[in-house]
């Protein structure tokens, strides 16, 4: 992966890189509406052993996309993390509540 959204996956998902710089591709990748960023957020944002903070922002993301998509993956939903199902419901509580029904 040498593409932009490929980099922003391989900080998201490097362990080693900086907390701020995985936060920061975690909230870019919100506007890549691609099956494989959900994913690569869906690792973060289900894991109980990564930041909160980073937890919420792939969770929020997720939302993002979900909402451009107009669909959820209720796969997804069911195994966030409760920072990031936190994230999910709120933001498309706001945005999309059709989505959550």
């Amino acid at each position: 992966m040498t593409d932009q959204v490929g980099l922003l996956i391989e900080i998201l998902l490097d362990r080693n890189a900086r907390a701020d710089e995985r936060d920061d591709a975690a909230s870019y990748l919100g506007q890549y509406p691609e099956q494989r960023v959900v994913d690569a957020l869906a690792v973060v944002a289900s894991s109980s052993e990564e930041d909160e903070v980073l937890v919420a922002t792939a969770g929020e993301s997720i939302a993002e996309i979900w909402e451009r998509l107009d669909r959820i993956q209720p796969e997804i939903l069911a195994a966030l993390a409760p920072p990031a199902r936190r994230e999910v419901e709120a933001l498309l509580r706001t945005r999309a509540p059709h989505l959550l029904t």
